[in-house]
């Protein structure tokens, strides 16, 4: 089974009342000696769209993650019928606490929350999943270019491989020259029939074939497969028009979040945002 698998949880978000918000994906990314992340879209912890903040979906204030994980049964394994519920707070019920990190310069106009466990070993002991970051099939001297393969890693409609923690695979391409930002801000867009419930997802993008780094053949060049991290999945492109029946219900353009600006927030990540500030 691909360890990419075990990188991922459905996420789903709660009302002060218990009521349901909103899904969608997480992700373990990196750690350090005193962090682990998680990784979503900042749209999925307020309910709220980053281009749109002062409106509320809902009315309502999320203010408690769930996810689903493999219960730890040991090393190199896992059990299908095992699981472990983990649920944690993610703001107060006037929404001024908010548990998560944002962009140091752009905030939440970078759609994506990253959430700080302690690097304790707890959570190890009791769930099974894997860092993306850390992940030996990762290959970080691909340089991602149009017309590569995408994959957003996600549960779409809510739907998982079969035992609500492992995900499902949705292929695309790359849409876009990741070299440029689109829209002045640090994303790129990929082709590809994405759905609800996979905001939030890690995108890979790979080729297939002959890959030669060093621009010549020798011990690093590749025959097969190559793959890469390419960034935070974050919904589709909106396509509206007056005269025009299209809308991001039917936009085949998603927007993925680079490395990059995950890796800004890792290192220099500030306070989410209060609602007050908005």
């Amino acid at each position: 089974m691909s360890q990419f698998s075990f990188t991922t949880a459905q996420v789903e978000t709660f009302a002060p009342t218990g009521t349901k918000i909103d899904q969608g994906t997480v992700f373990f990314y990196k750690r350090d000696a005193s962090w682990l992340y998680l990784v979503t879209n900042w749209h999925v912890v307020t309910g709220r769209s980053p281009f749109e903040p002062k409106k509320s979906r809902t009315g309502a204030v999320p203010v408690r993650l769930h996810m689903l994980l493999h219960k730890n049964i040991g090393p190199d394994t896992f059990s299908v019928s095992q699981k472990f519920d983990f649920s944690l707070s993610i703001n107060d019920e006037e929404g001024e606490s908010p548990y998560w990190i944002e962009h140091p310069e752009l905030k939440y106009r970078i759609d994506i929350a990253v959430i700080r466990l302690p690097n304790d070993g707890k959570l190890e002991k009791q769930a099974t999943f894997r860092f993306l970051a850390e992940d030996k099939d990762i290959e970080t001297k691909y340089t991602i270019e149009p017309m590569a393969d995408a994959f957003v890693i996600g549960y779409p409609w809510g739907f998982s491989s079969g035992d609500g923690v492992i995900p499902l695979y949705k292929r695309g391409s790359v849409a876009s020259d990741p070299r440029l930002n689109y829209g002045g801000l640090p994303r790129f867009l990929i082709d590809c029939r994405t759905a609800a419930g996979m905001s939030g997802a890690p995108v890979l993008a790979s080729r297939h074939g002959i890959w030669v780094p060093n621009g010549k053949f020798d011990d690093s060049t590749v025959i097969g497969t190559v793959t890469n991290f390419a960034g935070v999945y974050s919904g589709r492109l909106e396509a509206k028009h007056a005269d025009a029946a299209a809308n991001d219900a039917i936009s085949e353009l998603g927007i993925v979040w680079k490395q990059s600006a995950l890796d800004r927030i890792i290192e220099a990540g500030v306070p989410g945002t209060k609602i007050s500030e908005l």
